[in-house]
């Protein structure tokens, strides 16, 4: 697969050289998106950062669930480099922390959560944004974190990426405010939906 914009992590792929161009060469990709016209991501990516910014401003917290590897990391950068101090949970953090991920990835806007559980953050009362796994919310700190979160109105969710059918994740993506969301897991087995649930268009892949 591929994309023509560049991410914080990534550069855009680019056209080939004109030596390339002499009708005898022959690229097959797959195209995820390719059936798509994506929002433009630089646009999607300052509306991300003012609306995190709009709820932290209101004492609120916003979760961003995404996935471990890119995604994450790329949604992190992005909010740092927008002025927002970020906490990043999960395996997010592992894989930042990895040598695909080198120094030039850090940003003193980003906090590593080293706890595994969402007890502390839920303890500490300071409004917060925080990126972390599993990007579908079936498990993980991004899970307990909906858990606790979404009973608030001040609080948000924003998903910035792909949710299949039959996850949290989608079926957050589709409910509305009032609606009853099962954690079979948990003791009380379910949440009234209170907090705002907002989908990002914020892709890797290259559209039509």
């Amino acid at each position: 697969d591929l994309s023509f914009n560049a991410t914080p992590t990534t550069r855009g792929a680019e056209p080939l050289p004109a030596e390339f161009k002499n009708g005898k060469t022959i690229l097959i990709t797959e195209a995820t998106a390719g059936n798509s016209v994506l929002p433009d991501r630089a646009s999607e990516e300052q509306r991300l950062i003012q609306r995190v910014k709009e709820v932290l401003t209101k004492k609120g917290n916003v979760l961003i669930p995404a996935p471990s590897i890119g995604r994450a990391q790329d949604v992190a950068l992005a909010l740092a480099r927008g002025g927002i101090r970020v906490w990043l949970g999960g395996t997010t953090k592992s894989v930042l922390q990895s040598e695909a991920f080198g120094p030039e990835f850090s940003h003193e806007n980003i906090v590593r959560i080293e706890c595994k559980t969402a007890a502390p953050l839920i303890k500490h009362l300071k409004p917060k944004a925080v990126v972390s796994s599993h990007g579908m919310m079936e498990f993980g700190l991004s899970r307990e974190l909906a858990f606790h979160w979404l009973p608030d109105p001040k609080n948000a969710i924003f998903i910035p990426s792909y949710q299949a059918p039959g996850t949290l994740g989608h079926e957050l993506s589709l409910a509305k405010t009032g609606d009853v969301i099962a954690f079979p897991n948990h003791e009380t087995g379910a949440k009234v939906l209170r907090a705002a649930v907002v989908r990002f268009q914020l892709s890797i892949h290259a559209d039509g």
